[in-house]
């Protein structure tokens, strides 16, 4: 990974081994507040459509993991809400090259993001559209790290 994430970012960093590591805390950043953002536009555009309160439950079981699986995790970390100061605190323990996983731990999240249409385990008649909003940011990995490297090259005035 180390290697083809320097290529990502430049150069420029090849010199200054701390940058890759400041710039990837940086890029983890951007696509985790990037991805609550894009849930929070989607379940508030629900809410105005359904014109009733929608909670923010989905959001708060938000779960991000260092170096393991998110596996069984059933329960939002430490047991309470989500926030993104959370997630950047848990970030700031981040070394270049940990694996970082962030999921989500509600047990509808799945048929939010992806959609289902049938009938579930309670024998209820589903059809909700898939409202991908993680997927969609991880996608754009590379945009958040040359959003990072650009930020952080212009603060070592490189």
């Amino acid at each position: 990974m180390s290697k083809g994430f320097a290529k990502q970012v430049g150069a420029w960093a090849k010199d200054i081994p701390e940058a890759l590591e400041v710039v990837y805390k940086e890029s983890l950043q951007r696509l985790s507040h990037a991805a609550d953002d894009r849930l929070g536009e989607q379940l508030r555009s629900e809410q105005d459509k359904r014109k009733k309160a929608i909670t923010n439950f989905l959001r708060s079981s938000a779960v991000m993991r260092i170096n393991q699986p998110l596996g069984d995790v059933t329960e939002p970390a430490k047991g309470g809400a989500y926030s993104p100061a959370e997630f950047d605190s848990t970030l700031a323990s981040v070394k270049f090259g940990d694996s970082v996983t962030f999921g989500f731990t509600a047990v509808y999240a799945m048929r939010y993001h992806f959609g289902f249409s049938g009938v579930d385990s309670l024998g209820r008649n589903i059809n909700q559209p898939a409202r991908p909003f993680l997927q969609l940011e991880a996608q754009n990995w590379q945009k958040h790290v040359e959003a990072a490297a650009k930020e952080v090259k212009a603060r070592l005035k490189l």
